[in-house]
């Protein structure tokens, strides 16, 4: 009988383990064709940000609320910003326990 009651434990608690086993997630990074760049990232110190969506446009939104519109260009871990007003913007994203990109001047922003 202890034998019986020891292969039903058995079973039940292999059951569990597979039942309770997490099929593999969607990975952001992956969904985006490799584009690191596709997201909205911040700065925590300013709290303005940058959107960047996979068919190659965003916005940087100001911390006084300003809004800006850009076409961007991803090549590896730099974007070519292009905004609507015919200025442009190099990002460059760093790789790490947290990502986070830099503008031309250092600062940094930080995925959402």
């Amino acid at each position: 009988m202890k034998i019986w009651k020891f292969m039903l434990m058995s079973l039940v608690c292999a059951m569990a383990m597979v039942s309770l086993s997490a099929c593999g997630g969607d990975d952001d990074d992956n969904n985006n064709g490799g584009n690191v760049f596709v997201g909205t990232w911040e700065d925590e110190e300013y709290g303005d940000y940058y959107i960047f969506r996979s068919n190659g446009t965003g916005s940087y939104n100001g911390d006084e609320g300003d809004v800006w519109s850009f076409t961007y260009e991803a090549s590896g871990n730099t974007a070519r910003l292009m905004y609507d007003e015919g200025d442009t913007e190099r990002l460059t994203y760093h790789d790490g326990n947290i990502p986070y990109l830099t503008d031309e001047y250092g600062d940094k922003f930080f995925k959402r």
